[in-house]
């Protein structure tokens, strides 16, 4: 029997776990709906929520909620002094779209990079099991970006936030992200806690043949490369990061101040450039690459991070096969990153206790020595070796 209220698009025909499925049968179906994981995704997530926001602001709560399955088109920009509760809802980027999701108000803006155009008091809270995801891959990546037309890879960040001051990310499942779930630059005083990651792990081989879990053997049959989870980046200081769950294609949590286009595209008149005061708790889960990553470059200065309680899970997690590479990641010593990486007086007063790893190594060392390392507890399982040191010493 169809349903002829008035504007309606489509029938629920069965309703499973909480979603409902929709008939083919009316024509306009495909101009309001996408189906994907078998779920029925409303399009214009990005009018939908953006205009909650406008009545949160209007209405003087400076909140809003989000319910539903829908899709997002395009980033939707979130104000300071702003709480935004995602309540059960699975958000999912449009198909074809080079876009992050959320951002804040002055991101990659003029006045963001000022001290005046700092965003303050921002919340993502997520509860009932909301999901955010990135949806089906568009093919961007670190080594096609910016050629014949292509956009920045920056675009790929499902969550990126520049220049906020007190923020709180937490509650949330987030799935499939092109390139990283969460990106910080220039930011203070934050909260990111309760999160759990899970990386798109399609691999495609030589032969065309789609299968899933991410190996080490078979990096370069990954269909998403360097999916990153948590970055915490340059300029960034006073942030805690704890509770982070699940699996990553390269790096689960990442530290790393770097030059370059961070320097160029995102400093922040009046504002140190260096990444300091970071707490890394409880992080149960693996990456192909490290669960905890720290990276100093250039001119950069890194200092004054606790990790504690990292436990490599890739015995347990369906997403990685086999073991990751390291736990934790201090340095680099590949071309890729420069010959300045690390060094004693650039990098220092980093504490790593309470490590239990099953990766091909617990730690590794690159780069130039850093300057008053402190680590303890660290344990290995299950043949996982202990310490990879290719710091020069020369």
């Amino acid at each position: 029997m169809k349903n002829e209220q008035k504007g309606c698009a489509a029938t629920p025909s069965t309703k499973s776990g909480g979603i409902f499925y929709f008939e083919d049968d009316h024509r306009d179906r495909a101009a309001r709906y996408t189906v994907k994981y078998g779920v029925a995704f409303k399009r214009g997530g990005t009018k939908y929520i953006s205009e909650l926001i406008q009545k949160g602001i209007d209405d003087g709560t400076r909140t809003a909620t989000i319910t539903g399955n829908w899709d997002i088109e395009s980033h939707i920009r979130i104000p300071s002094d702003f709480t935004l509760i995602f309540d059960g809802c699975y958000l999912k980027m449009a198909d074809t779209t080079f876009d992050n999701m959320f951002v804040n108000e002055h991101h990659n803006t003029e006045i963001g990079r000022t001290i005046s155009g700092t965003d303050k008091n921002i919340r993502l809270i997520g509860k009932n099991g909301a999901i955010i995801d990135g949806g089906t891959y568009n093919g961007l990546s670190e080594y096609n970006q910016n050629k014949e037309g292509r956009p920045s890879i920056r675009l790929n960040v499902l969550i990126s936030f520049t220049n906020v001051d007190r923020f709180e990310v937490t509650g949330l499942k987030i799935h499939n992200f092109r390139w990283w779930a969460f990106c910080s630059l220039y930011c203070q005083n934050g909260h990111i806690h309760d999160i759990d990651l899970k990386a798109d792990d399609t691999c495609i081989d030589k032969d065309g043949n789609v299968y899933h879990g991410l190996s080490l053997d078979l990096y370069y049959d990954m269909h998403v490369k360097q999916a990153d989870g948590i970055d915490i980046r340059r300029g960034c200081h006073d942030i805690v990061i704890e509770d982070i769950r699940g699996f990553a294609g390269d790096d689960l949590v990442a530290l790393t101040c770097l030059d370059g286009s961070d320097l160029k595209n995102y400093s922040v008149e009046g504002m140190p450039d260096d990444l300091c005061n970071i707490t890394v708790r409880n992080i149960n889960g693996c990456a192909l690459d490290a669960c905890v990553r720290i990276l100093c470059q250039g001119n950069s200065t890194l200092h004054d991070v606790l990790i504690d309680g990292v436990c490599d899970m890739s015995d347990k997690i369906s997403g990685i096969n086999g073991r990751g590479l390291q736990a934790i990641r201090l340095g680099d010593s590949h071309i890729l990153y420069g010959s300045d990486l690390g060094e004693g007086d650039k990098c220092y007063n980093i504490t790593v206790k309470n490590v239990r790893s099953r990766a091909v190594y617990a730690m590794y060392f690159g780069g130039k020595p850093i300057k008053n390392l402190v680590y303890e507890n660290i344990e290995t399982f299950d043949d996982g070796g202990y310490i990879d040191n290719h710091w020069e010493t020369n």
